[in-house]
């Protein structure tokens, strides 16, 4: 008679390894030291979320990292990528830190062996990534890995430090934030920081040209919160009185502050003032040299 075949119902412990391992690090609690000397920062697979935020002028894309700080991708028009980590305990002296890929417990791929040296600095944000290297952690993040800082800690240095960014609903966010980068004006506060329109002769209603600059300064500034003040100064040539200039420039001026008010811009962000003919940039002694100076300037002053 044939015997029976006796059935395992267990598991193979290598089958079986891979899931266990998985589910008990993604709920250890944040901060816990996976190992002697080591201190790990992350937000778990259920407390991961991505922020995204945007305007014409500036793209941010956020990660609280628990107990720790928050991770920062920002793109400003006319300005490249940065990243940086706001912390909740700035350190007190300088350091160095690495960067380097991490697949998670659920991919079973080899890193890419790239490592970024950083240098901490004892300001906020500590961390602080260039466009290049913000560029390589972003990819990072979207091809579903995680980047790890590693550093000797800040007041006990006998403590490895590792933050932990984890790519766990990052690609909602980060759609949105690549999105917005591609609808960024093309330019940046440094070509619109300052604006000059010019006037001819006793005029100081608005042409086509001056409306066209001062469109691209209110555009941006309306979508900028960092601009404080708009300093509109109008100014004259020195044909007519001195009385008669200073009116004529008041005019210019005002002419400049209505228009931003009917395109967004807040009252109390418009400052203006005006001169008549005393201040002019060039000797008014030719025709060319009084076309010059019949202006009004449009200066933009952000927030320090």
């Amino acid at each position: 008679m044939q015997k029976s075949k006796k059935t395992d119902n267990t598991f193979p412990d290598w089958k079986c390894f891979s899931f266990f391992a998985w589910l008990f690090f993604s709920y250890l609690p944040n901060g816990l030291s996976l190992a002697a000397g080591n201190i790990d920062y992350m937000a778990g697979i259920h407390q991961s979320a991505w922020e995204y935020t945007g305007t014409k002028y500036k793209c941010e894309l956020s990660h609280t990292i628990p107990d720790y700080g928050t991770a920062r991708f920002i793109q400003k028009s006319g300005e490249d990528l940065v990243f940086w980590i706001n912390v909740y305990h700035p350190t007190h002296k300088k350091g160095k830190a690495s960067l380097l890929e991490v697949p998670p417990s659920w991919l079973y791929q080899a890193p890419d062996r790239h490592e970024i040296h950083i240098h901490v600095t004892p300001e906020d944000p500590p961390i602080l990534l260039n466009h290049s290297d913000a560029s390589w952690l972003l990819n990072t993040l979207e091809r579903g890995r995680m980047g790890s800082f590693n550093y000797r800690d800040w007041e006990e240095d006998r403590y490895q430090v590792r933050i932990r960014l984890n790519p766990v609903n990052f690609h909602p966010s980060f759609n949105e934030f690549q999105r917005c980068r591609q609808e960024l004006f093309e330019y940046g506060f440094n070509e619109v920081r300052y604006t000059e329109v010019k006037f001819k002769t006793d005029k100081f209603k608005l042409n086509e040209d001056i409306r066209s600059k001062l469109h691209r300064v209110a555009n941006y500034t309306a979508e900028n919160p960092e601009v404080i003040k708009i300093l509109i100064r109008g100014h004259t040539d020195d044909v007519a009185s001195d009385k008669y200039n200073i009116t004529l420039s008041s005019n210019r001026a005002q002419s400049v502050a209505d228009f931003f008010s009917r395109n967004g811009i807040e009252k109390d962000r418009i400052q203006m003032s005006h001169f008549g003919e005393t201040l002019p940039k060039v000797r008014n002694i030719t025709v060319k040299a009084r076309a010059i100076n019949r202006r009004v300037e449009v200066e933009l002053i952000k927030n320090p």
